[in-house]
């Protein structure tokens, strides 16, 4: 899986209002196998990066390594609507978990 991620910075994010898809927070060095994977999420990319970088975020994991260390993001539009996009969200902490990666995320959405 190749993403490239970019510096998780409000200038960044606010180039993704109104895009809709998943995305991912991760720890480490740009663009290099030595990214961290911390946490996977969907809906409005823009409106989600933006509430974890603001002091209302409730996940503690979160909060504090977004306070604490240099982050970056990675995104993919996910085209036809909320459960789509939740899918795509469950591959991807499903792939990171069995890494041993995407600690923050506390539960997997589930479709039938």
């Amino acid at each position: 899986m190749t993403m490239e991620f970019v510096s998780y910075d409000d200038k960044n994010v606010a180039s993704l209002v109104e895009k809709y898809g998943v995305y991912a927070l991760a720890t480490g060095i740009q663009n290099s196998n030595q990214v961290r994977v911390f946490y996977v999420g969907s809906g409005n990319i823009g409106e989600r990066l933006s509430y974890h970088l603001s002091d209302s975020e409730e996940n503690d994991g979160i909060k504090d390594r977004v306070r604490k260390y240099v982050c970056y993001f990675w995104h993919e539009e996910v085209p036809g609507g909320k459960e789509k996009r939740e899918v795509r969200e469950a591959e991807l902490i499903e792939h990171y978990k069995k890494q041993g990666k995407a600690e923050c995320n506390k539960t997997i959405p589930v479709h039938e």
